[in-house]
């Protein structure tokens, strides 16, 4: 059960920083439309990061679903 609670909360984060990874696309945007506004290279950085840190999630969530199924074989397929 623990397994399952911090994939669901892989989850969650993957999809909070997918919806920050949208926002900040958006942002360049914007900021490629009117330098005014700011500068489009400092919102690739944090593109870049938000990037790396969703790579990250998506690698915890694929190991603890892999853990989770190498239990339920071990467990003669009884759901977790």
């Amino acid at each position: 059960m623990k397994l399952r609670r911090k994939q669901a909360q892989a989850t969650v984060d993957i999809n909070s920083r997918l919806k920050d990874m949208e926002g900040l696309q958006n942002l360049k945007e914007a900021y490629n439309g009117n330098n005014s506004m700011g500068d489009p290279e400092e919102v690739q950085e944090n593109i870049l990061e938000t990037s790396r840190a969703i790579t990250v999630l998506q690698t915890m969530s694929a190991l603890y679903e892999a853990e989770i199924n190498t239990i339920v074989q071990n467990m003669g397929g009884t759901s977790l």
